[in-house]
């Protein structure tokens, strides 16, 4: 009785904890150059059961911090969260203004 006390507990503690990965990163490094500067944004939304997934939109809160110039050598990382029924997407990335 008490071994299968543990392994429910043992169950449902595995299935109640959360996982987080990297889904994707890029590796290349930004180089600042005469009159660039770094700009970074953050976006973040929820999905359900790996059915829907959130649109990511990074670009226009970029964009928002570039007024007049132009955006290039974009960074990205988006990380999952998997929670239960529900998964947490972040997007973060950095970016150039020039």
């Amino acid at each position: 009785m008490k071994i299968k006390f543990k392994l429910i507990v043992l169950w449902i503690s595995l299935f109640l904890s959360g996982c987080a990965s990297v889904q994707s990163t890029s590796v290349s490094n930004i180089i600042t150059s005469g009159k660039s500067k770094i700009i970074q944004a953050y976006v973040d939304g929820i999905g359900i059961l790996h059915l829907t997934t959130p649109e990511l939109l990074i670009l226009p809160e970029l964009s928002s911090q570039c007024k007049g110039g132009t955006v290039h050598g974009i960074q990205t990382k988006l990380i999952l969260r998997d929670l239960l029924l529900i998964q947490q997407y972040e997007m973060h990335a950095t970016a150039l203004c020039k």
